[in-house]
């Protein structure tokens, strides 16, 4: 008898296996790149100086702009990507009419009278002074009259007068000036806003100053300003530091902008920076790096003496 062979069992098929989903990818969106490319332009235009700093005070009028530009990348998140940044340059260029429009064809207001005040000494022997600066152009000096505290002349170009607010305490002054109102009530015309304020020589200061969109010269070569601090703001501020205080304090903030400052000759300094996304340039020729700090060769027996320290900011600050 023949032997049959045996049956060959061949394995099932194996089910097919299950192909994932591809995820759907959403594409990058578009509103930080397009707000930086904005900010960046319109800072580039202000330090080549072909747009004025205080475009920044008319620029808060187009803030909701940034809403609709939210709301459309949102709608067209599923969108072909070159129609997205298509829409994306429409609206910078439109942005940009809007700036010119701001500019060149938005008359201002009428202008008002500008404003003197001023503030005897009547024995202090000590004042602490805030500024805070709306839009415009600050000037800090020593006051013309030995008699007064403090003067300050305000050249507002249609808007109200700031406020003051002054009091004294144990033969201490405590002085705030601010713009009337809310700080950027002043924003929209205040491009020939100026205030000039003037500081009692032989009264030891504690000042602090908020530029805000500004343009800063601050002279505090004459003043006893034992204590400075300094924001500053969007915009431009030159600081000259106090040439004749035995020990000062001094605290910089970088801001949006530029920030120079000098040390009068005959002055010792010792800088602490501290981080940020901005540029800070200190002349090591007079002032030498030591670890994490920029110190004066003679800082330990100089008569004169500031502790300096530094945030930069997003924009740069310079110190020589």
């Amino acid at each position: 008898m023949t032997e049959q062979p045996a049956p060959v069992l061949t394995p099932p098929p194996a089910p097919p296996t299950p192909v994932a989903p591809r995820e759907r990818r959403h594409a990058p969106s578009l509103v930080w790149p397009l707000l930086l490319i904005a900010v960046g332009t319109v800072l580039l235009l202000n330090t080549t100086e072909i747009l004025p700093w205080h475009i920044w005070g008319r620029l808060w009028m187009l803030w909701p702009a940034i809403l609709v530009l939210v709301g459309l990348d949102l709608l067209l998140a599923h969108s072909p990507y070159w129609i997205r940044v298509g829409l994306g340059i429409l609206f910078v260029l439109v942005l940009l009419v809007a700036i010119v429009w701001l500019l060149w064809f938005v008359p201002p207001p009428e202008g008002r009278a500008p404003v003197q005040l001023r503030w005897p000494k009547e024995g202090v022997q000590r004042a602490e002074v805030e500024l805070r600066m709306g839009v415009g152009r600050l000037v800090v000096r020593p006051a013309q009259n030995e008699g007064d505290l403090a003067q300050l002349y305000a050249q507002t170009d249609g808007w109200p007068p700031p406020e003051a607010d002054v009091r004294w305490s144990d033969r201490v002054a405590y002085l705030t000036i601010r713009p009337s109102g809310s700080r950027w009530r002043w924003a929209r015309w205040e491009h020939e806003a100026e205030w000039r304020l003037g500081l009692a020589r032989d009264v030891p200061l504690r000042l602090r100053i908020e530029a805000g969109v500004s343009r800063s010269d601050l002279d505090l070569s004459e003043l006893q300003v034992e204590e400075l601090s300094l924001e500053g703001g969007v915009g431009e501020a030159n600081l000259v530091l106090p040439a004749r205080v035995p020990q000062g304090v001094v605290r910089i903030q970088g801001g949006v902008g530029a920030v120079h400052v000098v040390v009068p000759e005959g002055v010792a300094v010792q800088v602490h920076v501290r981080g940020g996304l901005g540029r800070v340039q200190i002349d090591t020729a007079r002032f030498p790096q030591r670890g994490s700090t920029y110190r004066s060769k003679d800082y330990e027996r100089a008569p004169y003496r500031l502790d300096i320290e530094i945030e930069g900011g997003v924009g740069e600050v310079t110190l020589h």
